[in-house]
């Protein structure tokens, strides 16, 4: 009992002093550019205005722009999916299971983690959501919750996604040679390394918000309530006549999804697992949400309302798509790889660099990731010259592959970046959640290392 009163004390500590020096994401992306652009220039590949310049076209790359988009719909369609009834009964049952902050943190940083390892979307949403649920079951029975604590729990995702069944990294290598051979997801998802991997933080991270919750626990008035959003999505439409039947007729929406259901069952049947991405998460999300509410109008309603969650998606995404340019055309992306890899080559003498290449890997990547928060793009960049060190070296691809989608995972806990989806959902403020966050990742990099280490 000892260690869990200590360990709860310190993610109150850490809470608190999370919620007084973390600013807001938007201000964190303003000054990740500005350190980027200074850092850029030291490299003196480039001038300043041309980095400047490549800021400027970084943010309205069309590319980026496209994944910002479906970013936004994925998270639109998510909310307009749960605002249905149906799936509010369902959310409310399972979110009625927990009595008390530990078990509710334990359950939702469990599910989210379960979901990411299907699909890093689903365990985003599924995860905010799931927090929403519980905030709201726990404010009807006046019951007193931790309710950032369980906000963190559901960005839990995030933290073992790259490991999972979307993971870019490993789904890159398996149909190309840009890592040498081809490595099949057997060698790299379901390898020995990564299951063990799995099974531990499966077991470590609810543990740990589980004994985070036995701390201070106080009910956050600020959350907006879900009784309003869900009022707000089923609105009730008195317009009468023709007009007003066409547009709530279940089966114009059905002329819209009979067509998209084809599509989503052919792409299954053709591809199995390997089907699941945005696009396929956004039209099922978007598809069962109208099964849901059945009528068009209906739909519209509950989407409109998304649209305003998505705000800070559409006002950073852009900022860091800059910041991915300008780390890019400095060089600095390379620098910092090639620095730690020629380090841990230096070092062979006294540690066999089978050990530190792939230590040396992970933090290389967490690095990486602060400023180019992209699992995808981050490997585009960052792939040649892992898979350099690993032919030069001869060192083992899967636990190479391995490390960088680690280390790309594990500084998403200090990277606000991909919990704005989840903040919008649960009306947290990033610095809110982030005290804890940031224990998850401090808790979770010996894992990863010694497992690194010692495998």
């Amino acid at each position: 009992m000892n260690t869990i009163n200590i360990i709860a004390r310190l993610g109150d500590r850490s809470a608190r002093l999370a919620q007084r020096i973390i600013p807001d994401p938007f201000i964190i992306a303003i000054g990740l550019g500005v350190i980027t652009l200074a850092i850029g220039l030291l490299t003196r590949k480039e001038g300043f205005i041309p980095l400047c310049e490549s800021y400027a076209k970084g943010m309205f790359a069309t590319p980026l722009l496209a994944f910002a988009f479906k970013m936004a719909l994925i998270l639109i369609t998510g909310h307009a999916l749960a605002a249905a009834r149906p799936v509010q009964v369902a959310l409310g049952r399972l979110a009625s299971i927990p009595r008390t902050t530990s078990s509710a943190a334990a359950i939702v940083a469990l599910v989210s983690m379960l979901l990411a390892y299907l699909n890093w979307g689903v365990g985003l949403v599924g995860g905010a959501f799931l927090a929403r649920e519980i905030g709201r079951q726990f404010d009807k029975r006046g019951e007193s919750l931790n309710y950032p604590l369980i906000g963190a729990a559901g960005y839990m995702g995030l933290l073992v996604w790259h490991g999972g069944l979307s993971g870019s990294a490993p789904l890159a290598v398996a149909s190309d040679s840009s890592f040498g051979l081809a490595l099949g997801v057997k060698e790299t998802i379901f390898s020995r390394l990564n299951l063990i991997v799995a099974v531990l933080l499966l077991l470590v991270i609810p543990l740990l918000f589980w004994a985070l919750g036995k701390g201070p626990a106080a009910n956050n008035k600020e959350k907006p309530s879900p009784q309003e959003l869900q009022k707000r999505g089923i609105v009730q439409d008195e317009l009468r006549g023709a007009v007003s039947r066409v547009e709530n007729s279940a089966w114009v929406a059905a002329i819209f999804l009979v067509p998209i259901l084809i599509a989503l069952a052919s792409w299954v049947r053709q591809k199995g697992t390997g089907a699941i991405n945005f696009d396929l998460v956004i039209l099922s999300f978007w598809v069962l949400g109208m099964i849901l509410h059945r009528t068009p109008m209906a739909y519209a309603r509950a989407f409109g309302e998304g649209v305003r969650e998505s705000t800070g998606i559409l006002l950073q995404f852009p900022l860091y798509f800059g910041i991915l340019a300008v780390a890019r055309d400095s060089g600095l992306i390379e620098i910092t790889s090639q620095g730690l890899s020629g380090l841990a080559v230096q070092l062979d003498g006294v540690i066999p660099v089978s050990i530190t290449a792939p230590i040396f890997t992970f933090f290389s990547s967490g690095l990486v990731n602060l400023l180019v928060p992209s699992g995808g793009g981050q490997w585009a960049l960052q792939a040649p010259i892992i898979a350099d060190m690993t032919t030069t070296l001869d060192l083992d691809r899967t636990k190479m592959l391995m490390a960088f989608c680690y280390g790309d995972q594990i500084t998403n806990m200090l990277q606000p970046f991909w919990a704005l989806p989840l903040l919008s959902i649960t009306g947290l403020q990033a610095r809110q959640i982030m005290g804890y966050t940031i224990l998850a990742m401090l808790v979770a990099t010996p894992v990863f290392v010694l497992l690194l280490a010692c495998m």
